[in-house]
């Protein structure tokens, strides 16, 4: 599953901290919210844009 957002400095949280709730459309336009995962393990990979 691929979920896409961006992330501002104030929505940043510390190691340890609970995850923030989020709600986004996945690639097939389904809603999914971070609550869905909540007790399981999850990955989250952070992608970092640069412009010009």
């Amino acid at each position: 599953m691929f979920l896409a957002w961006s992330l501002h400095a104030q929505d940043m949280v510390n190691v340890s901290d609970d995850a923030p709730d989020f709600s986004l459309l996945d690639q097939n336009n389904n809603a999914v919210s971070g609550s869905q995962f909540k007790g399981q393990k999850v990955i989250d990979a952070v992608l970092a844009a640069v412009g010009a």
